[in-house]
């Protein structure tokens, strides 16, 4: 098998083996870890407060009486940021760079078949 067949194959595997592998990761769900540790709900992160004084505080309220009653108690809440993204997303660029490099390398055999 002469370079030039070899080098066609080769830029043939490789080339669709990217795409494919690109198109694949980004058709799988991603998840994105939080910086909170959820506590209860799995929505927000409930901490007791550090004791600074830029903290946010919420009050704790019991609702087993005949309304909300405060229970004295201060906690610090957040949106948990960790979610999963089950959004499929494509990547056209790196796809498209991808078969121009494969196009280019193809042209490139032809030229240098018919230098040999």
């Amino acid at each position: 098998m002469t370079f030039v067949k070899r080098l066609r194959r080769l830029n043939l595997i490789v080339g669709i083996s990217l795409v494919l592998g690109v198109n694949a990761i980004g058709a799988l769900p991603r998840v994105y870890k939080g910086v909170q540790h959820p506590v209860g709900h799995e929505i927000v992160s409930v901490f007791i407060p550090s004791g600074e004084q830029r903290d946010i505080l919420t009050p704790v309220e019991d609702v087993k009486t005949n309304g909300f009653r405060d229970t004295g108690q201060r906690v610090q809440v957040y949106l948990r940021n960790g979610y999963k993204d089950d959004i499929v997303t494509f990547y056209p660029r790196i796809t498209v760079l991808v078969l121009l490099a494969m196009a280019f390398i193809h042209a490139l055999s032809k030229v240098l078949a018919r230098w040999a």
